[in-house]
């Protein structure tokens, strides 16, 4: 999985002196193909299943950061939750049932530090398990009209037997066997084959709707380069949420298959999150007071400003060694 992440950044991105091989395409295929046919690997056939702390190291796992309830906790998470100590959440909002909000997953005394935008709720059809498998919504109405936020549920480990609450002790992938094929269909992309590109994308999907799949209504019909590519992209948004994926992708994903030094997602308005939405994200009328009325898609970064896609070296490193320079692009 590491080499052929390696080669496929290798083939699209240009760093510095470092330019792009398109040749080094068919070598991160090779690793992709390998991890797919060669290890046993295979995909769960419930998204839920893929995370489920009673279901740790299963065929889809490759490699993951592990938890236990009576080790290292992933603490990290929590502050992903609701708050049930401010009261900004409890007995004010609703869940998507209508039903006035409480405790709904037993996270006890926590305080929310991060949310996701809205606009990634809107990426999923209600179809799609992954949605609430990952998210938990709330909701400034008890006809679930108006999204006042939501909380992630992926990830956030066991309902203690001793405390009554959560103990944080989900294992954290890394790798897992759904990135490959999704990594094939960029492959695919790049290499102009719609087949594969279809193919490597309905892998996923088909898990993802269970029952509910039809390829005719939730597949995915390949379109141009850059349709593709996004399309890509936002299955990626929806399966990898907490992952450690999408800076990358988009720094790494491009609207051509030039992969010019202009070209990748960071710089254009389809590395939104919110690209290609309509309906209720857009209509303030349907979203209310909903913060997602007012999101404005542009790209995350400037051309002007292409030198953050490269970290800064922190003041501390530069005084301790005078040998090195700092990234060009934040001066001294």
């Amino acid at each position: 999985m590491l080499a052929g992440e390696v080669y496929l950044w290798n083939s699209k991105v240009t760093i510095g002196d470092q330019t792009a091989n398109k040749g080094d395409l068919s070598t991160a295929k090779t690793h992709f193909q390998n991890v797919i046919n060669n290890y046993g690997l295979t995909l769960q056939d419930n998204f839920a299943k893929v995370f489920a702390p009673d279901n740790k190291q299963n065929s889809e796992i490759i490699f993951s950061f592990k938890y236990d309830e009576n080790e290292y906790k992933n603490g990290s998470m929590s502050g992903y939750c609701y708050s049930t100590t401010t009261g900004n959440t409890i007995n004010k909002a609703f869940d998507i049932d209508g039903n006035l909000w409480g405790d709904p997953i037993q996270i006890g005394a926590n305080v929310n530090y991060y949310q996701y935008s809205n606009a990634l709720w809107y990426q999923y059809d209600a179809a799609d398990t992954r949605r609430d498998v990952t998210l938990i919504s709330s909701w400034h109405d008890e006809n679930a009209t108006q999204l006042r936020g939501t909380f992630v549920r992926k990830l956030i480990g066991n309902v203690s037997a001793l405390t009554g609450f959560r103990a944080y002790d989900s294992d954290w992938p890394v790798y897992r066997l759904a990135l490959a094929y999704l990594s094939l269909a960029e492959i695919a992309n790049m290499e102009g084959d719609n087949t594969a590109v279809r193919s490597n994308i309905n892998k996923i999907r088909e898990r993802a709707y269970g029952d509910a799949w039809d390829e005719a209504v939730y597949g995915y019909t390949p379109g141009s380069f850059a349709e593709n590519e996004v399309a890509i992209l936002h299955e990626k948004d929806k399966e990898f949420v907490q992952e450690g994926q999408r800076w990358w992708d988009v720094c790494r994903m491009s609207v051509s298959p030039d992969c010019g030094a202009t070209d990748h997602l960071v710089f254009h308005n389809e590395g939104h999150i919110a690209y290609g939405l309509t309906g209720d994200l857009r209509e303030t009328s349907q979203v209310g007071w909903d913060e997602a009325a007012s999101i404005v898609v542009q790209p995350l970064l400037s051309t002007a400003n292409s030198y953050r896609v490269l970290w800064p070296v922190d003041t501390n490193t530069l005084g301790a060694d005078t040998e090195l320079e700092q990234t060009p692009g934040y001066g001294n």
